[in-house]
């Protein structure tokens, strides 16, 4: 990242082996004139190629957070779930890149810092949802200490499977949903100058529909 303010980012999460609809992503991101292509992890743990989703994304230089997934793939936990990924399908220079993906990322905007995770901040299963309201939200212990520490103004985050754009407060929580096509292949472009998320779905092998919403 260049040391100027990102103004507007593309952003995916949950690739669960897609690589079909990560390579058109990737290439539709490119040509957006973004100052950044920004991924929240869940990069494993799918019916394609989690190998190629790795190469595509390393060769790429993509930021990517480490998800729940592609923890439990490196610690040989969860290994019989449906079309889970295999460690010794993963080449060593991947096995190596998943090994090296932080928990979080931190970048500055026009709209102030910004935190890329999986989750909530260093937990990868926490959330929010965009049906979570009353006491969900006030029992959601990393949600109120990201509120409360007032640290951030922006959070971008996966892990729910929901295209998500919710303000708390001082507090922007922006979800660009999953990419794997199977729950919806979705990524987004997020334009903090102007406040606007736009949700691109990816179809047959193209950026097919969008939904817009100002956050």
């Amino acid at each position: 990242m260049s040391d100027s303010l990102l103004r507007r980012i593309g952003a995916f999460s949950d690739v669960h082996g897609d690589a079909v609809a990560l390579q058109v992503a990737l290439e539709w991101f490119q040509n957006q004139n973004l100052d950044a292509i920004l991924c929240c992890g869940d990069i494993v743990d799918g019916p394609g190629d989690a190998n190629r989703c790795c190469n595509l994304l390393r060769m790429a230089h993509i930021p990517t957070v480490r998800g729940n997934h592609d923890r439990w793939l490196l610690r040989g936990w969860l290994r019989d779930l449906p079309d889970a990924s295999r460690v010794e399908e993963i080449s060593p220079v991947n096995r190596g890149w998943l090994e090296n993906l932080p928990a979080t990322l931190r970048y500055q905007t026009v709209r102030g810092a910004l935190l890329l995770c999986h989750g909530l901040g260093e937990n990868e299963m926490a959330c929010v949802r965009s049906d979570d309201y009353g006491y969900a939200l006030e029992a959601n212990l990393e949600l109120q200490n990201l509120i409360n520490r007032r640290q951030f103004s922006l959070v971008l985050n996966g892990h729910t499977h929901q295209i998500m754009a919710r303000n708390f407060g001082g507090l922007t929580i922006l979800n660009p949903g999953p990419l794997n096509r199977a729950h919806g292949g979705w990524g987004a472009v997020f334009d903090f100058e102007a406040g606007l998320a736009s949700w691109k779905q990816v179809s047959d092998g193209e950026i097919c529909s969008q939904q817009m919403q100002r956050f």
